[in-house]
Protein backbone atom coordinates (compact mmCIF):
# COMPACT_ATOMS: atom_id res chain seq x y z
CA UNK A 1 0.00 0.00 0.00
CA UNK A 2 1.52 3.18 -1.03
CA UNK A 3 1.16 5.94 1.66
CA UNK A 4 2.72 9.11 -0.59
CA UNK A 5 0.27 12.07 0.08
CA UNK A 6 0.30 13.07 -3.73
CA UNK A 7 -0.20 10.96 -6.79
CA UNK A 8 2.78 11.90 -8.18
CA UNK A 9 4.49 10.84 -4.44
CA UNK A 10 2.38 7.42 -5.33
CA UNK A 11 3.85 6.64 -8.43
CA UNK A 12 7.58 7.35 -7.72
CA UNK A 13 6.56 4.69 -4.33
CA UNK A 14 5.96 2.18 -7.11
CA UNK A 15 8.88 3.06 -9.43
CA UNK A 16 10.96 2.68 -6.40
CA UNK A 17 9.48 -0.64 -5.28
CA UNK A 18 9.62 -1.86 -9.27
CA UNK A 19 13.37 -0.68 -9.09
CA UNK A 20 14.63 -2.60 -5.67
CA UNK A 21 12.39 -6.13 -6.82
CA UNK A 22 13.18 -6.23 -10.19
CA UNK A 23 16.69 -7.19 -10.64
CA UNK A 24 16.02 -9.61 -7.26
CA UNK A 25 13.33 -11.70 -9.15
CA UNK A 26 15.91 -14.04 -10.45
CA UNK A 27 16.57 -15.17 -6.45
CA UNK A 28 13.06 -16.44 -5.89
CA UNK A 29 12.66 -19.92 -5.62
CA UNK A 30 9.17 -19.92 -6.44
CA UNK A 31 6.60 -17.78 -8.69
CA UNK A 32 5.54 -15.00 -6.84
CA UNK A 33 2.85 -12.15 -7.38
CA UNK A 34 2.53 -8.22 -6.64
CA UNK A 35 -0.78 -7.13 -4.98
CA UNK A 36 -1.45 -3.35 -5.13
CA UNK A 37 -3.63 -2.44 -2.30
CA UNK A 38 -5.48 0.34 -2.23
CA UNK A 39 -7.90 -0.15 0.54
CA UNK A 40 -5.77 0.10 3.80
CA UNK A 41 -7.31 2.32 6.42
CA UNK A 42 -4.18 2.37 8.25
CA UNK A 43 -2.38 4.49 6.35
CA UNK A 44 -5.84 7.56 6.11
CA UNK A 45 -6.31 7.01 2.54
CA UNK A 46 -9.83 5.61 1.11
CA UNK A 47 -9.58 3.60 -1.80
CA UNK A 48 -12.89 5.80 -3.97
CA UNK A 49 -9.63 8.73 -3.90
CA UNK A 50 -7.29 6.10 -5.20
CA UNK A 51 -9.22 4.42 -8.16
CA UNK A 52 -8.09 6.79 -11.26
CA UNK A 53 -4.82 6.22 -9.97
CA UNK A 54 -4.94 2.17 -10.47
CA UNK A 55 -4.46 1.73 -13.93
CA UNK A 56 -1.16 4.16 -13.89
CA UNK A 57 0.29 1.85 -10.99
CA UNK A 58 -0.57 -1.34 -12.83
CA UNK A 59 1.47 -0.43 -15.72
CA UNK A 60 4.60 0.75 -13.80
CA UNK A 61 4.28 -3.02 -12.41
CA UNK A 62 3.58 -4.63 -15.32
CA UNK A 63 7.88 -3.87 -15.83
CA UNK A 64 8.33 -6.60 -13.66
CA UNK A 65 6.98 -9.12 -15.98
CA UNK A 66 4.74 -11.21 -13.00
CA UNK A 67 1.04 -11.41 -12.00
CA UNK A 68 -0.47 -8.29 -10.58
CA UNK A 69 -3.73 -8.15 -8.27
CA UNK A 70 -5.46 -5.29 -7.11
CA UNK A 71 -7.09 -4.87 -3.49
CA UNK A 72 -10.00 -3.76 -2.48
CA UNK A 73 -12.49 -3.33 0.25
CA UNK A 74 -15.69 -3.99 -1.04
CA UNK A 75 -17.31 -1.29 1.71
CA UNK A 76 -19.01 1.26 -0.33
CA UNK A 77 -17.23 0.16 -3.50
CA UNK A 78 -18.86 0.42 -7.29
CA UNK A 79 -18.93 -2.80 -8.87
CA UNK A 80 -18.37 -1.50 -12.32
CA UNK A 81 -15.63 -0.06 -11.31
CA UNK A 82 -13.85 -3.02 -10.04
CA UNK A 83 -14.87 -4.24 -13.48
CA UNK A 84 -13.49 -1.77 -15.14
CA UNK A 85 -9.89 -2.65 -13.71
CA UNK A 86 -10.74 -6.11 -14.22
CA UNK A 87 -10.24 -5.49 -18.03
CA UNK A 88 -7.10 -3.56 -18.26
CA UNK A 89 -4.50 -5.74 -19.50
CA UNK A 90 -2.20 -5.49 -16.91
CA UNK A 91 -4.48 -6.76 -13.78
CA UNK A 92 -4.27 -10.27 -13.20
CA UNK A 93 -7.29 -10.42 -10.40
CA UNK A 94 -8.47 -8.85 -7.82
CA UNK A 95 -8.48 -9.15 -3.83
CA UNK A 96 -11.78 -9.31 -1.84
CA UNK A 97 -11.59 -7.27 0.48
CA UNK A 98 -9.72 -5.75 3.00
CA UNK A 99 -11.25 -4.22 6.12
CA UNK A 100 -13.89 -1.73 6.59
CA UNK A 101 -12.47 1.56 7.92
CA UNK A 102 -13.76 2.24 11.22
CA UNK A 103 -15.90 4.72 10.75
CA UNK A 104 -17.64 2.98 7.89
CA UNK A 105 -18.54 0.86 10.29
CA UNK A 106 -22.49 0.84 11.75
CA UNK A 107 -22.40 1.44 15.41
CA UNK A 108 -23.98 -1.68 16.19
CA UNK A 109 -21.62 -3.23 14.70
CA UNK A 110 -18.77 -1.81 16.84
CA UNK A 111 -20.25 -2.29 19.76
CA UNK A 112 -21.42 -5.94 19.19
CA UNK A 113 -17.62 -6.69 17.72
CA UNK A 114 -16.01 -4.89 20.67
CA UNK A 115 -18.27 -3.64 23.27
CA UNK A 116 -17.69 0.51 22.22
CA UNK A 117 -17.85 2.61 19.66
CA UNK A 118 -14.14 3.57 20.42
CA UNK A 119 -11.79 1.88 17.66
CA UNK A 120 -9.98 -0.53 19.62
CA UNK A 121 -6.15 1.18 18.54
CA UNK A 122 -7.54 4.42 19.45
CA UNK A 123 -8.11 3.03 23.18
CA UNK A 124 -4.78 1.38 22.81
CA UNK A 125 -3.11 5.04 22.84
CA UNK A 126 -2.85 4.64 19.02
CA UNK A 127 -3.50 7.74 16.92
CA UNK A 128 -5.38 6.09 14.02
CA UNK A 129 -8.92 3.95 14.04
CA UNK A 130 -8.00 1.23 11.78
CA UNK A 131 -10.31 -1.15 9.92
CA UNK A 132 -12.68 -3.96 11.17
CA UNK A 133 -12.87 -7.84 9.81
CA UNK A 134 -14.87 -10.19 10.72
CA UNK A 135 -18.47 -11.72 9.91
CA UNK A 136 -19.73 -8.58 8.93
CA UNK A 137 -17.14 -8.23 6.41
CA UNK A 138 -17.76 -11.44 5.36
CA UNK A 139 -21.25 -10.98 4.10
CA UNK A 140 -20.33 -7.95 2.75
CA UNK A 141 -17.83 -9.82 0.86
CA UNK A 142 -20.30 -12.28 -0.39
CA UNK A 143 -22.93 -9.85 -1.40
CA UNK A 144 -19.81 -7.97 -3.47
CA UNK A 145 -19.22 -11.33 -5.50
CA UNK A 146 -22.66 -11.87 -6.63
CA UNK A 147 -22.35 -8.70 -8.04
CA UNK A 148 -19.67 -8.78 -9.79
CA UNK A 149 -20.83 -12.19 -11.36
CA UNK A 150 -23.78 -10.84 -12.28
CA UNK A 151 -21.98 -8.10 -14.69
CA UNK A 152 -19.74 -10.64 -16.00
CA UNK A 153 -16.63 -10.21 -14.17
CA UNK A 154 -14.32 -13.10 -15.24
CA UNK A 155 -11.15 -12.37 -13.75
CA UNK A 156 -9.67 -14.72 -10.97
CA UNK A 157 -11.07 -13.53 -7.53
CA UNK A 158 -9.01 -13.88 -4.02
CA UNK A 159 -11.58 -13.40 -1.58
CA UNK A 160 -11.55 -13.53 2.33
CA UNK A 161 -12.38 -11.65 5.62
CA UNK A 162 -14.26 -13.43 8.39
CA UNK A 163 -13.51 -16.75 7.57
CA UNK A 164 -13.61 -18.87 10.66
CA UNK A 165 -15.12 -22.08 9.69
CA UNK A 166 -14.93 -24.63 6.86
CA UNK A 167 -18.49 -24.06 5.55
CA UNK A 168 -17.18 -20.44 5.14
CA UNK A 169 -15.14 -21.42 2.42
CA UNK A 170 -18.51 -22.88 0.64
CA UNK A 171 -20.29 -19.90 0.68
CA UNK A 172 -17.12 -17.66 -0.57
CA UNK A 173 -16.87 -20.37 -3.28
CA UNK A 174 -20.64 -20.39 -4.23
CA UNK A 175 -20.78 -16.70 -4.37
CA UNK A 176 -17.86 -16.89 -7.43
CA UNK A 177 -14.56 -16.48 -5.23
CA UNK A 178 -11.57 -18.39 -7.16
CA UNK A 179 -9.25 -19.12 -4.09
CA UNK A 180 -9.88 -17.58 -0.42
CA UNK A 181 -7.34 -16.04 2.51
CA UNK A 182 -7.47 -16.07 6.09
CA UNK A 183 -5.76 -14.11 8.48
CA UNK A 184 -7.66 -13.50 12.56
CA UNK A 185 -8.38 -17.31 12.12
CA UNK A 186 -5.03 -17.95 12.57
CA UNK A 187 -4.71 -16.37 15.71
CA UNK A 188 -7.61 -16.59 17.73
CA UNK A 189 -8.61 -19.91 16.06
CA UNK A 190 -5.55 -21.79 14.96
CA UNK A 191 -7.06 -25.27 15.61
CA UNK A 192 -9.70 -24.23 12.65
CA UNK A 193 -6.84 -24.19 10.27
CA UNK A 194 -6.27 -27.53 9.07
CA UNK A 195 -10.46 -27.93 8.19
CA UNK A 196 -10.48 -24.50 6.45
CA UNK A 197 -7.55 -25.35 4.17
CA UNK A 198 -8.42 -28.96 3.46
CA UNK A 199 -11.82 -27.43 2.33
CA UNK A 200 -10.59 -24.88 0.47
CA UNK A 201 -8.98 -27.77 -1.22
CA UNK A 202 -11.69 -29.23 -2.42
CA UNK A 203 -14.03 -26.23 -3.22
CA UNK A 204 -11.26 -24.87 -5.61
CA UNK A 205 -10.56 -28.56 -6.94
CA UNK A 206 -7.43 -28.67 -5.58
CA UNK A 207 -5.91 -25.21 -7.12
Amino acid sequence: MSTGKTRAERMNEMRRAVAILEPRLSEFKAPIAWQLNISCPNVGVRQEEHFDEVIEALKIGSALGIPQMVKFSCYGLDPGMVYEVGNDTNCDGICLSNTIPWDSLPDTKKIGAFGSIVSPLRRRGIDADGGYSGPYLRRLNILFLHLLNSIGFKKPINAGGGITHPYHVVDYARAGASSVFIGTVGTYRPWRVPAITREAYRAFDGE
